[in-house]
């Protein structure tokens, strides 16, 4: 084997390596891509904050969550969920805090998550101030870059 061919043949292994770790590392793990807010699965409800937790730069949906109890539609069924308001940083520019307690009102899009619902916040209101986190259609207001 000449050292053209051999060069060819290291680079070419070396590549299918790194496409294959690329390839797995994509499949383990979920993008904001693949979690979508959808029009279609919006829900409005009344709620109370029972948890707050700010979830690491290395999940997905990183940011402020709120875990919430509510009654769904005017419906008597209670059910606990969590809700995604965004990330952090975006959160505390607005310079809203949540606390144990909060009677809240959110619109959002219910989605599925690894089998867990969650809610991707759209607004949120707490006595008369409403945030506004995504337009109409779900587009998050802060840069994902």
């Amino acid at each position: 084997m000449n050292t053209g061919t051999l060069s060819l043949a290291c680079f070419l292994a070396l590549g299918a390596a790194s496409a294959s770790a690329s390839d797995k590392a994509a499949k383990d793990a979920k993008t904001d891509s693949e979690i979508r807010y959808n029009t279609a699965t919006v829900v409005e409800f009344r709620a109370t904050v029972t948890a707050i937790r700010e979830v690491s730069k290395t999940d997905p949906l990183d940011g402020l969550y709120l875990t919430v109890k509510t009654e769904i539609n005017g419906a008597f069924k209670i059910e606990t969920f969590d809700v995604y308001v965004g990330p952090a940083d975006f959160v505390k520019a607005f310079e809203i805090t949540f606390a144990k307690g909060d009677k809240i009102q959110v619109i959002g899009s219910k989605v599925n998550v690894d089998g867990v619902d969650i809610v991707l916040a759209r607004e949120i209101s707490r006595q008369q101030l409403t945030t506004l986190l995504r337009g109409k259609n779900g587009e998050p207001f802060w840069d994902r870059r």
